[in-house]
């Protein structure tokens, strides 16, 4: 049996989720939900709030349930998309060194949509101009980046689905509900693993954010409904939402504001305010938040019980000046580079330091570094006898040690 469930938001699909894996526990059937990292927290969460702790149910990442087999990481591509790059230089029209991310990238997408080499070259050829010279070189790139995984036995981020379909039909699913939670899309090759789900488990149940209004693209409940109709019409249902008053109000007129009503309608849950800038914003977020923490709107409030959204990393420099100066503690879900990680910068001055035969000022940086561990006293060693470059290459002086 398969069914296609569509629910109007997040909380609506983990709701649905319960109930699909409560129904599996009750006949005795192990339940396999996969779904996008970034969820399986939430979806663990759901299994034992429908199960209270169960061995039959197994919350899983495409990934994770190909492991074992031996996949390069993306920064690992970018690598060798870098190496073939210097390598076949003077045969390359379009694509230089430095452009090993957006190479990689392109060529993902292709592979993902089983574009291969053959096929590009062919496009190529009904083509003119710098189209065809970038075809032909992404044909190349591809070719040789394809050869350096078979010449490794590896797969990368993209070439690992091919192997989900054979993973699924092996994996002795007869006994098993599979359910695919709230992706956004499918490529190609997670569809092929759809179908062989289908086609081996003894149900599957496709949970998706999807509804009759205009604001969802239903984009993956339509690929899902399109595989399995070739095994017959799925059983198909839409969730209610549970949203109270102003927010389902909101969700369903959120990307058409004509459709809300002409006039205000009160309300003590939704405000609205308007700013100059970032920065006036973020002070009216700042000035609000410390106003419900402070007991003035009434109730007891952390600040933990706040969450605010904003379009993007802009407004970090703003929030971060404007809610230390109002005393807020705040964490920031921003993205730095990993050689900013403390024990990352702390691995790269070791690093730096041998090749440059360790300066006074680089072996101090290492040992003032938590990772050095308690350091003090060979800082202040080094203060009083090292003084020169490669000092701390030499044994420590007699009656200092």
């Amino acid at each position: 049996m398969t069914k296609l469930i569509g629910a109007p938001t997040l909380d609506d699909a983990l709701l649905r989720l319960e109930d699909a894996v409560r129904e599996n526990e009750q006949r005795g059937r192990r339940t396999l939900v996969f779904c996008e990292d970034r969820l399986t927290l939430l979806a663990e969460r759901a299994v034992l709030a429908a199960t209270g702790g169960t061995f039959l149910a197994e919350v899983t990442t495409f990934k994770r349930f190909l492991r074992g087999k031996a996949s390069l990481s993306k920064e690992g591509s970018v690598m060798a998309m870098e190496t073939i790059l210097a390598e076949e230089k003077e045969n390359l029209g379009c694509f230089r060194a430095g452009s090993a991310r957006a190479v990689y990238e392109t060529i993902a997408q292709l592979s993902a949509s089983r574009v291969d080499a053959a096929a590009l070259r062919e496009s190529a050829e009904e083509t003119e101009g710098s189209l065809r010279v970038k075809l032909g070189d992404l044909a190349l790139l591809l070719e040789r980046y394809n050869e350096f995984l078979a010449s490794r036995g590896l797969t990368d981020e993209n070439g690992y689905l091919a192997l989900l379909p054979d993973a699924i039909a092996e994996g002795g699913l007869g006994e098993t509900g599979v359910i695919f939670f709230a992706f956004p899309s499918f490529t190609r090759r997670a569809l092929d693993g759809v179908e062989a789900a289908i086609g081996h488990a003894a149900s599957v149940t496709g949970i998706f954010l999807a509804g009759r209004e205009s604001i969802y693209t239903n984009e993956s409940a339509r690929a899902f409904r399109r595989v399995a109709a070739r095994f017959g019409e799925p059983e198909r249902s839409y969730a209610p939402s549970t949203l109270p008053g102003e927010a389902e109000t909101l969700r369903r007129r959120l990307f058409a504001p004509e459709g809300l009503p002409e006039k205000a309608v009160p309300s003590s849950c939704v405000h609205v305010f308007t700013a100059a800038d970032e920065t006036d914003e973020t002070e009216k977020i700042a000035a609000l938040v410390k106003k419900y923490v402070c007991g003035g709107m009434g109730g007891e409030y952390r600040y933990s019980d706040f969450a605010v959204l904003v379009p993007g990393e802009g407004y970090f420099p703003a929030a971060e000046k404007v809610f230390s100066a109002y005393g807020i503690p705040f964490f920031a879900d921003r993205k730095r580079p990993f050689s900013e990680h403390p024990f990352c910068a702390f691995a790269l001055s070791v690093i730096e330091a041998v090749h440059d035969n360790v300066l006074p000022a680089e072996a101090d940086d290492i040992a003032s570094s938590v990772y050095f561990g308690r350091g003090d006293n060979y800082r202040n060693y080094l203060l009083k006898y090292g003084g020169y470059r490669g000092a701390v290459q030499r044994e420590l002086k007699e009656g200092e040690a």
